[in-house]
């Protein structure tokens, strides 16, 4: 699959974020540009410039079972981990409900990476590898 090639202004969110761009190494990162206190909200994903996908690719975003979303802003170079410094949070669970990356519970520092927790996966017999 080809790389994405931004169509949207930049910088989206200068600030908030600066994006790294590793041209040798194909490769690009999120450095965040504030410090907020645990689950402080980092950003917030709005309709638009988020649009539902039709179907998952390594650029859109699970925001329910069968659900996902382009972020089409910079926010789509936010890294994925194990090791998260932000989570997805959605009140309440509805579709209607905004979806916001907030900060992980040991919080966010100016000039971290801005890593959210990677998908999970199914397990074999239909549940999810994590507890």
């Amino acid at each position: 699959m080809a790389p994405l090639t931004p169509h949207w202004a930049q910088p989206s969110h200068p600030d908030i974020q600066e994006v790294l761009v590793d041209e040798a190494e194909f490769g690009t990162k999120s450095i965040s540009k504030i410090s907020l206190p645990p689950f402080g909200y980092f950003a917030k994903l709005a309709f638009p410039p988020c649009t539902l996908a039709d179907e998952p690719t390594y650029a859109t975003v699970q925001i329910g079972p069968d659900q996902h979303i382009h972020l089409n802003s910079d926010l789509l170079y936010i890294n994925h981990s194990c090791e998260p410094s932000l989570v997805r949070t959605r009140a309440l669970g509805l579709s209607t409900e905004p979806i916001s990356p907030a900060v992980h519970p040991s919080d966010l520092r100016h000039g971290q990476l801005c890593r959210p927790r990677r998908p999970q996966r199914p397990a074999q017999g239909g549940g999810t590898d994590r507890p």
